[in-house]
């Protein structure tokens, strides 16, 4: 007793040197990583340090789990909608740069308020490096994606992301597939994809406006996504979302300041950077690639704010209860909310302005993407609801509350 006694005390030092059969509430992350529940750097860790003897919370509801993957994504909608203005005549990659290095710094404070842990154990460090090389990788290509293509285009790329992520996912074993399962992500993701498909055949040469520069970059970005989900799960489960969007950005920052520099020393790949159907804005983003525009402010902040500190750090939240394949089918939300965005600007401001910055208008195609999105959804949602019931397939792995021992 006194020995489980004492291995049930949340202890960086012990908690992954202790044996499942004397530590209560432990679980096996794919073989991977075994995660006590007391996450470093998690709401429920904070809590106890704060207050000794307190019960743990309960784990979160499933509604809650979908309501906070609802918001990370219609949060990313409007990123991709608000970031297009911010990225006209700047470098998109001096636009993440800033990003990434003000929020990394946010977080480590953040982790340090919520007790979390600042570093990783040295065994963790590789795996930790690769999630933050996938989500610099991922952000890279989207926004130099969206230099080169309209931010509706951006967001419905993200239906490969679902496919990605399961078919890597049920790879390493993280998870089982059930026909339901694929049936929902076919249609959400055929739905998404036929809005893109649809955008191409109403403009005809949207695809030869960018060379399908920006369509490979949008592939690129979904695929580096996925890894990125997967890979991440057995982190956060270990450490908690706050610490590892911490260790993220930090490492994005670095990535990103290597890419601006290596980026800058090629007139090439500075045009590319660059791309704007004017030739005078390209030539002046090429020439000033590190300089910081006025107009790039605004975006910023709602990126920042909206996209980092609040999405990703639910995102990192979520990945502790939810399967991966589960987490990735959301992403169809940001091209619904992308579309509603586009329609309100194009209401307000006109075809011309819109134009100007290339926004298209949403047709019959966004439409019947967005059905086939709601259908997908829906069957997904049922597939969390038959889970519940007591089948072998589940959907949503919410942790028991914590039992300790006398």
């Amino acid at each position: 007793e006194t020995r489980r006694s004492r291995h049930t005390t949340y202890s960086p030092v012990n908690a992954f040197l202790i044996p499942p059969n004397l530590r209560s509430g432990s679980r096996q992350v794919s073989g991977l990583m075994a995660a006590d529940e007391g996450c470093y750097g998690s709401v429920e860790r904070s809590f106890e340090t704060r207050r000794p003897g307190a019960s743990r919370p309960r784990a979160p509801r499933a509604l809650i789990v979908h309501g906070a993957l609802t918001t990370v994504f219609v949060f990313f909608g409007g990123g991709s909608f608000v970031s297009k203005f911010g990225i006209r005549g700047a470098s998109p990659l001096m636009f993440e740069f800033v990003r990434e290095a003000v929020v990394g710094p946010l977080f480590c404070l953040a982790t340090k308020a919520m007790n979390g842990r600042l570093i990783p154990d040295a065994c963790d460090i590789p795996r930790v490096l690769a999630v933050g090389l996938c989500f610099a990788l991922s952000q890279a290509c989207f926004f130099l994606g969206l230099k080169h293509e309209n931010p509706t285009v951006g967001s419905t790329w993200q239906a490969a992301l679902p496919i990605c992520t399961t078919l890597i996912a049920a790879s390493v074993g993280q998870e089982k597939v059930s026909c339901r399962k694929i049936s929902g992500i076919i249609l959400a993701s055929g739905g998404a994809m036929w809005m893109t498909i649809g955008a191409l055949v109403a403009s005809r040469n949207a695809l030869a406006s960018s060379g399908g520069g920006g369509h490979a970059l949008f592939l690129g970005q979904c695929i580096c996504n996925s890894m990125y989900i997967v890979q991440s799960k057995p982190v956060v489960s270990k450490y908690g979302g706050i610490s590892l969007s911490a260790w993220m950005f930090l490492e994005g920052t670095f990535i990103m300041l290597v890419s601006v520099l290596v980026v800058k020393a090629s007139w090439g790949l500075s045009m590319f950077a660059c791309e704007d159907p004017s030739r005078d804005i390209m030539l002046g983003c090429a020439e000033s690639l590190m300089k910081i525009p006025a107009s790039m402010i605004w975006p910023l902040i709602y990126e920042i704010i909206c996209c980092s500190l609040i999405a990703w750090w639910l995102l990192t939240w979520s990945l502790q209860h939810a399967q991966a394949s589960m987490v990735s089918v959301y992403t169809v939300v940001q091209p619904c909310t992308t579309c509603i965005l586009s329609v309100m600007a194009l209401c307000l401001k006109g075809k011309e302005w819109a134009k100007m910055y290339g926004i298209d208008v949403p047709g019959f195609h966004n439409l019947l993407g967005g059905l086939l999105i709601g259908a997908g959804l829906w069957v997904m949602l049922a597939e969390v609801k038959t889970s519940k019931s007591g089948k072998e397939d589940e959907v949503l792995r919410v942790s028991e509350p914590h039992v300790k021992g006398p």
